[in-house]
């Protein structure tokens, strides 16, 4: 159902499974004896090096440090780190910040990390400190943001919702924005797969409906953008408004990203605990093993053969939330309404100008792939797109910024101008081409 491509755009790696906090949402917390929590690595797991020779090897773009803590492992990686840095992949990083020294802020300038996405539970330092089951964590994060702000580094802070911080979203953000946050995400959390009883903290369908509204009244009064880092089922939103706004995001497990946990098994994503394979044996095995999460198979049938939404608006929701709430990666997303989703609110196109010159996006970086290329921006802004839009495009880079029209990318295609539209509006809209 989905195209496969031949390796991930984006890749979660978590750095270590260890972490200086033990929150109450997190799987961590939720572990038994017989699964220890602060592992940095297992014997035998491959080494910093080999990853990441692998992540090059199979054309990564864009690699997103996470742990446990990644912080506290940037030193036994940096080897790696160092190399896909000088690869030209993309580095950013997860991490609560509370451990951010002077020395771990140069590491992460030295690997071209220009952001930084954090988690802050409440603007309430009790709160936020008995849902992270850390005294201090608060005051140590808050710290940790002040110090990448004033280094020049951008920070977003997402706030992980549970019924026990669900009325504080507002004044959270309005607090991260007076830090100097660029950002601010509320997400529902996930039930651990190894938490026998989640009631307490996870939210129902009201509590989401609740969430969506205070995340677009903190956009609405600090003027911060706004975001839930989750794929929600199009018929969980309760209007057109906070679909349109919120609603943008689609599963990219096992599609264009994956993650590498720090044993070097490879997983469609970080909450999934289905593995296929080692990266040591070869990553291009493990990411072609995943193709049940391509195929459709895993989605209900309601969702792909009634709602009308699938596969291009709606994926049908998170499989792992599925999976930990029915037992079944095929079940129902708990949040999945089987009913009808709200329609988007209509937005006004850009209109282009037919006779302007475009030029590529800098940096802009191509892989070849079976059916064309990917033309990657960022990892929100690429594409797959044919070999001969591909090759427009990098000519116009031994052209000294010389540029194409509208006439240049018909005559590619030996159509109308008219025609031709369309696919000069898809590459401006994702920032490939300006």
């Amino acid at each position: 159902m989905f195209r496969q491509i031949s390796a991930p755009v984006s890749v979660q790696w978590e750095l270590t499974s260890a972490c200086n906090l033990n929150c109450l949402h997190c799987y961590n917390y939720w572990r038994d004896s017989s699964h220890p929590k602060g592992l940095h690595v297992l014997h035998g797991n491959p080494g910093s090096e080999i990853i990441a020779k692998e992540l090059i090897r199979n054309g990564v773009f864009q690699v997103t440090l996470t742990g446990g803590e990644p912080l506290t492992a940037l030193n036994k990686h940096l080897s790696g780190l160092t190399l896909i840095q000088e690869a030209g992949i993309d580095i950013n990083i997860n991490t609560n910040l509370a451990l951010l020294t002077d020395e771990r802020l140069h590491i992460l300038k030295s690997l071209g990390i220009k952001s930084i996405l954090t988690s802050l539970m409440a603007h309430d330092a009790r709160i936020h400190d008995e849902l992270s089951n850390t005294p201090g964590s608060f005051e140590a994060t808050r710290n940790g943001i002040n110090k990448a702000v004033s280094n020049g580094i951008k920070v977003a802070v997402n706030m992980v919702v549970t019924k026990k911080n669900l009325a504080m979203i507002r004044e959270t953000g309005q607090f991260v924005k007076n830090l100097g946050a660029v950002g601010f995400c509320a997400t529902k959390a996930s039930k651990p797969s190894s938490c026998p009883d989640f009631t307490a903290y996870h939210l129902n369908q009201a509590d989401l409906h609740h969430m969506f509204t205070e995340l677009l009244s903190v956009k609405e009064e600090t003027g911060l953008n706004v975001d839930s880092l989750e794929h929600y089922p199009a018929c969980a939103f309760p209007d057109g408004i906070t679909r349109t706004a919120l609603g943008g995001r689609s599963c990219s497990a096992g599609k264009t990203g994956c993650t590498i946990g720090f044993n070097g098994l490879v997983r469609p994503c970080s909450h999934a605990q289905q593995t296929y394979g080692n990266i040591a044996d070869g990553f291009h095995l493990a990411w072609q093993a995943m193709h049940e999460w391509r195929s459709g198979d895993l989605v209900p049938q309601y969702c792909k053969n009634d709602c009308g939404e699938f596969p291009n608006r709606c994926g049908g929701g998170c499989r792992v939330e599925a999976e930990n709430c029915s037992h079944s990666l095929k079940g129902t997303d708990p949040f999945c309404t089987n009913s009808v989703p709200p329609a988007r609110v209509p937005i006004t196109k850009m209109v282009l100008d037919k006779n302007a010159t475009f030029l590529p996006a800098k940096g802009l970086r191509f892989r070849n792939e079976d059916v064309g290329q990917i033309a990657y921006a960022s990892v929100k802004n690429w594409l797959l797109i044919d070999n001969k839009v591909a090759d427009l495009l990098k000519g116009v880079h031994t052209k000294n910024g010389v540029g194409f029209t509208l006439r240049d990318l018909a005559l590619t295609f030996g159509v109308s101008e008219e025609r031709a539209y369309p696919t000069l509006h898809l590459l401006v809209s994702k920032k490939l081409v300006s």
